[in-house]
């Protein structure tokens, strides 16, 4: 079992905050080939939060049955949804929807 540190216990707190305690209240968000994915909620200035499936797994040693989500988008839907918010805040970013995911995901 992996060893939690504070820096985790933040970003997992800030996370569930936001989906209200409970992690079936995101938006589970996919792309082909990659790994199990992202989940999404939203601050309360309605901005992004993303954590990784696995990063989340690894957390709460559960299983995340991301068929259980309020909502399913796909990564190229996400980069259409907040294309201005993703130009604003990773302007250098290359693109690819798994990379800007990822960058969100460590911001959180």
């Amino acid at each position: 079992m992996r060893e939690t540190t504070g820096a985790s216990v933040r970003k997992l707190y800030t996370f569930l905050s936001a989906c209200g305690g409970n992690w079936r209240n995101t938006i589970h968000i996919s792309d082909p080939g990659e790994h199990t994915g992202w989940l999404m909620a939203a601050d309360r200035d309605g901005r992004p939060l993303v954590m990784a499936v696995d990063s989340l797994q690894e957390l709460v040693q559960e299983y995340i049955d991301t068929t259980d989500c309020r909502g399913r988008l796909t990564a190229s839907a996400f980069m259409d949804i907040f294309a201005g918010y993703i130009l604003w805040q990773f302007p250098d970013a290359d693109g690819s929807p798994a990379a800007v995911l990822n960058l969100l995901s460590t911001k959180l």
